[in-house]
């Protein structure tokens, strides 16, 4: 209730009057000096003022009058809160000197005083929040029109200097309008003004330089309407310095303007950064920036940047990828929303439609996690949206070098959030793939020799349609020349379609299947191999998981064709027990050497003879299951003897072997 509200109240306080006025009970109040107090003016829900009482008559029928001619102020709290329009001011006086006649309907205004914490809240919006302030005031009050007029008039905000003018109507419809120049702020300061919704998004930098503000404030004032704000703004030589990266960004210049629209609020807010550029040590940003909708923020990005990849990446804070190197150009139009003001996350770039050119140069980092080194990473790349269009990219995994060309999906995503997918469709070519390195686990098996070292571990975040063609690829002691063929690494999956590779002095195609189950791999393999190398054909795979018939006991020319399964740890350790295996080969000009469960025939046949046994040509089918070789009959006519062969062969080198002989080749040779 404003009328019974009290207005002010001082430990000290001193009031001038004139004697003659007092002698003829005229109470003409004509200066005012307060100390240590409080100042509370209030305006009610019904509109009354507690401040209006000049010109009121006391009880006796006298007039009391204001003419302050001077009214001085020291250590005051002050309040002036109008509930009919939601408005309040809070600030201490730390000083002030007003002079003017309130009793006029119209006079002249003159202030200057110095407030700190100061406060001002319009409705929701905090315009000020606990700042100190040094104001000058030249102007005028029209009474009757409850305006004040502003002529030439200065406010200092934490020593930033504002020059204003313009008129503020106090009135029933408070209106304000004003005109406010700034021309060379403190880049610090001026931040400050920013409201604090926006502004706490800068926190993490501080600001250096000189900048300009102009601009103004236009509208009503009630608690369902705000004025309209228009500022222009510019930045010369400024220096961003991010605290939780150390990066500077150096001789930054930039103009702009920031309007709170046709609503008048941040829905329809708009910040336009018409031009800007900036340095940082090793690049550059320079383009242009919009931001529309400060409640559900949409903004447009184009320019050119060129970072370091160690200085972009320590600003978004990828804590997965180290030791980066390198340079990286693009070219880049962006737009999308945001989720928050002033923050920028992977859901924000994956909405957003991105086009553009990138051009790497001598990149080179380590994933976490992982031992292989990517380095001499170049190439150029176009974004399209999502999308990331390799041209050509050329570069190194370890001792491997690479070139790639296609599309990945969801990369930037994938390399910065650990539950990401990427999709990659892709050529790849190469002179010499190592593939052990390319597998290795971590940093000892790079080093070994050794196949059972090495780990796979198919993520399900990648998916993979790769082309491959390689003019040669090493893997423990398999060796190929002129590969060719597509993979397919999907739902921790593998397919290898298509393979056709030289290997084994001869040409094999073929596929290969690898799915993950219980921990575990299921290995399936169909291949054929034309005119090889019999011998080293066991040697590369290991004498296929058995003891009994291995690679220095073959030598000749074979065709085969393969059916295989089995379970394979993520190590490459096949379990004997779960191969199956259907073989169907021929072997021309073979040989059988040092075979030990041939030696039981030495009673028929001299034992140098089956040391040695030479064979033009040799077909059958073998089948292997159960940690055994079951081998069909089948004829050898060889320099030995002729004879044929059926039985079986466990892993554990169990034989049951039934070998017929001929007996008129044998009765020859002793006669």
């Amino acid at each position: 209730n404003a009328k019974n509200d009290t207005l002010l109240s001082a430990q000290k306080l001193k009031a001038k009057f004139s004697l003659l006025d007092l002698y003829h009970k005229k109470y003409n109040l004509k200066g005012l000096s307060a100390e240590n107090g409080t100042c509370n003016m209030l305006v009610d829900n019904s509109g009354r003022a507690n401040y209006v009482f000049w010109n009121e008559k006391d009880s006796s029928g006298n007039t009391v009058a204001i003419e302050l001619n001077n009214v001085s102020l020291s250590n005051m709290q002050y309040a002036y809160v109008d509930y009919s329009k939601s408005i309040g001011v809070h600030f201490l006086i730390e000083r002030a000197q007003l002079e003017g006649n309130f009793k006029e309907e119209k006079f002249n205004l003159d202030l200057n005083t110095t407030l700190k914490n100061s406060t001002i809240q319009v409705s929701e919006t905090a315009v000020v929040t606990d700042r100190k302030l040094f104001l000058k005031v030249v102007g005028s009050v029209d009474q009757p029109q409850e305006q004040l007029n502003l002529v030439s008039s200065n406010i200092g905000i934490d020593g930033m200097n504002i020059n204003m003018n313009g008129s503020l109507n106090y009135g029933e419809k408070s209106r304000i309008d004003l005109q406010l120049l700034s021309e060379s702020a403190d880049l610090d300061k001026a931040i400050q003004l920013i409201p604090a919704s926006i502004r706490k998004n800068l926190n993490r930098f501080e600001f250096d330089g000189q900048a300009r503000l102009a601009g103004s404030i236009n509208g009503a004032l009630s608690a369902v309407t705000s004025p309209v704000v228009d500022f222009n703004f510019s930045v010369t030589d400024g220096t961003f310095k991010d605290k939780e990266s150390n990066i500077q960004f150096r001789n930054t210049s930039l103009n702009g303007n920031i309007s709170n629209g046709a609503e008048r609020g941040l829905k329809t807010t708009r910040l336009n950064l018409k031009n800007f550029s900036t340095d940082t040590k090793e690049g550059s940003i320079a383009g242009k920036l919009s931001i529309d909708n400060f409640e559900n923020p949409a903004y447009q990005y184009d320019g050119n940047i060129t970072l370091d990849l160690a200085e972009m990446l320590e600003l978004l804070k990828a804590k997965e990828i180290t030791n980066a190197k390198g340079k990286m150009n693009a070219s880049l139009s962006v737009k999308g929303e945001l989720s928050k003001v002033g923050e920028y996350t992977i859901p924000d770039w994956q909405r957003s439609k991105i086009k553009g050119e990138l051009h790497l140069e001598g990149v080179g980092f380590d994933i976490s996690n992982a031992p292989q080194k990517i380095t001499q990473l170049s190439g150029d790349l176009s974004f399209n949206n999502n999308s990331l269009d390799i041209n050509q990219l050329t570069g190194n995994i370890d001792q491997t070098r690479l070139t790639l060309s296609g599309k990945f999906n969801n990369l930037i995503a994938y390399l910065l959030v650990d539950t990401e997918p990427v999709f990659i469709d892709a050529n790849l070519t190469s002179d010499h793939i190592r593939l052990g390195e390319l597998l290795a686990a971590n940093n000892a098996e790079k080093s070994s020799n050794n196949d059972e070292v090495y780990g796979l571990d198919i993520s399900p975040r990648i998916t993979v349609y790769l082309s491959i063609k390689a003019k040669k690829l090493d893997f423990s002691n398999f060796s190929l020349n002129n590969l060719s063929g597509d993979l397919i690494v999907k739902n921790e999956g593998v397919d290898a379609r298509g393979i056709s590779f030289s290997s084994q002095e001869g040409k094999v195609d073929g596929d290969l299947f690898i799915r993950e189950k219980e921990d575990k791999f299921v290995l399936i393999t169909k291949a054929h191999f034309k005119e090889v190398d019999i011998k080293k054909v066991f040697q590369s795979f290991n004498n296929f998981g058995q003891e009994s018939l291995k690679a220095k006991h073959l030598e000749g020319i074979a065709n085969i064709d393969v059916n295989y399964t089995s379970w394979m740890s993520k190590q490459f350790e096949i379990d004997p027990n779960t191969i199956r295996s259907e073989i169907d080969f021929s072997i021309d000009k073979g040989e059988l050497n040092n075979y030990k469960p041939l030696e039981a025939l030495a009673k028929f046949v001299e034992l140098e003879e089956l040391r040695e046994i030479k064979f033009e040509r040799l077909e059958n089918s073998i089948l292997v299951k159960d940690a055994e070789i079951i081998i069909p009959k089948f004829e050898i006519l060889s320099s030995a003897t002729n004879l044929s062969i059926a039985g079986r062969h466990t892993f554990e080198n169990d034989l049951d072997y039934h070998v017929t002989l001929l007996l008129s080749k044998i009765l020859g040779k002793k006669a």
